[in-house]
């Protein structure tokens, strides 16, 4: 855990103040003391108390079987693209929709700033989002909001909360919430009742090159018996590859 560069000196090297090394190498996050003694030729040895505190240089994100997850930190992250095949996105909440009932994603390329709800997208697993060491600019819009520690719905404030989950018709998506508190790390979307009867569900999209397309939600041109990947490209039949894809308009996980 401690080591010093020398704990035997001579006294030369004493008298002419030599100077030790500290390598503290936790293998583990905590907090960790340690005593070391020194020698030195012709004088007594001396005791060196240290103490080292450790914190992980990530943070983790684990995506279920349905291929998403939410996550909010008080730390800015970088994505781990060249570390994980299977992560497929990171997207914030740029608008949504009551009238259509649609939220609008769109993606992040590098880091996700400090303070900032995000949806992860990828196949089941948990992956390790490193800490970012570089200043990371605050975004300019995201309908999300987040919590650090798992908080009581009523200190959100006044509205409507509607969290990322699964409705009864079987779609992912962001709706009413009816629980009485939100877990620690967690998005949600606060709408406010303004006298327009509030959206109880919003169907997930993003914006691609190709236009709007539908992420887990009941859009027509996946409701049939076609395969489809979850950025809306149609596929020649079943797929053998593990992933997430949208068939009959719901998502289906191939292990």
């Amino acid at each position: 855990m401690f080591s010093l560069s020398d704990l035997s000196l001579s006294k030369s090297a004493v008298e002419e103040g030599a100077d030790l090394t500290v390598t503290f190498s936790p293998a583990t996050e905590g907090e960790f003391t340690a005593t070391l003694t020194v020698s030195a030729e012709g004088l007594t040895d001396q005791e060196v108390t240290l103490t080292g505190i450790a914190t992980k240089g990530w943070f983790e994100v684990t995506i279920g079987k349905y291929g998403l997850a939410s996550l909010y930190t008080d730390i800015a992250l970088e994505i781990p693209w060249d570390t994980y095949d299977d992560l497929l996105g990171v997207f914030y909440g740029s608008s949504y929709d009551v009238d259509g009932k649609e939220l609008r994603l769109k993606p992040l390329s590098t880091y996700v700033p400090a303070n900032t709800g995000v949806v992860v997208q990828g196949n089941s697993g948990t992956y390790r989002f490193p800490i970012a060491t570089v200043t990371v600019a605050p975004l300019e819009e995201n309908v999300f909001s987040g919590v650090l520690e798992t908080t009581s719905v009523d200190e959100l404030g006044t509205g409507t909360v509607l969290t990322l989950g699964m409705g009864s018709n079987g779609y992912i998506g962001f709706y009413k919430y009816s629980g009485s508190s939100i877990r620690a790390n967690s998005i949600y979307i606060l709408m406010p009742d303004n006298g327009v009867k509030s959206a109880s569900a919003l169907s997930i999209v993003t914006d691609d090159a190709t236009g709007i397309k539908y992420l887990f939600g009941p859009a027509e041109e996946f409701d049939d018996e076609g395969w489809y990947t979850i950025q809306g490209l149609k596929l020649n039949g079943q797929p053998t590859d593990k992933g997430i894809y949208i068939h009959n308009g719901k998502t289906v996980l191939v292990k």
